[in-house]
Formats: structure tokens, C-alpha cells, sequence
């Protein structure tokens, strides 16, 4: 009879601390879950826009740069045919042209 109460009162604080503790952490670990995945699909997105903006910042960079290194390449043929004070009237264009 002793054995039968004993297996009675485990039986109940098993089942007792089952619901106070088992079940609450199983909907902690669902709930955390959820929000990991809530947080990262935020940072997915945000990340996005951040490339966005970053190629925006790239294309604005190299669209300068070609237009610098066009105005540099410009001003080096104009220097490179213009006459020097040193020369007079001569210029420095080949004989050929």
C-alpha cells in the first residue's frame, strides 16, 4: 500500500511540474524562435536597403571619376598640342600632322 502512494505522489508532482515547468518553456523556446526569426528577416531586409544605397554611393563615385578622368585626359591632349611660351611659334605637334 505504501509502494502505491509513493507511485501516487510521484505520479502527481511528475505530471505537476510538467505543466509548471516544461510547458512554459516550450512556449519561451516557440515564442524566442519566432522573434530570432522576426529579427532576422529584419536584418535581411535593412542589409538590403543598405546595399542599395551603398551601389547608389558606388555608381555616383565611378560616374565622377570617369567624368574626372575624361576632363584630365582632354586637358592632357590640349597640353600635350598646345604651343610652349619657351618655343615661340612653334607647337608641338608631330611633323606628320
Amino acid at each position: 500500500m505504501q509502494k502505491r502512494k509513493e507511485d501516487r505522489v510521484f505520479k502527481h508532482y511528475f505530471i505537476m511540474y510538467f505543466f509548471v515547468l516544461l510547458i512554459p518553456m516550450i512556449i519561451c523556446c516557440t515564442y524566442y524562435s519566432y522573434m530570432f526569426f522576426v529579427i532576422n528577416e529584419d536584418d535581411i531586409s535593412s542589409r538590403k536597403n543598405d546595399l542599395v544605397h551603398a551601389a547608389a554611393r558606388f555608381d555616383a563615385v565611378a560616374s565622377e571619376t570617369v567624368r574626372l578622368a575624361d576632363s584630365l585626359v582632354s586637358k592632357a591632349c590640349l597640353l600635350y598640342t598646345s604651343p610652349s611660351p619657351r618655343d615661340g611659334l612653334l607647337s608641338r605637334m608631330p611633323s606628320s600632322a
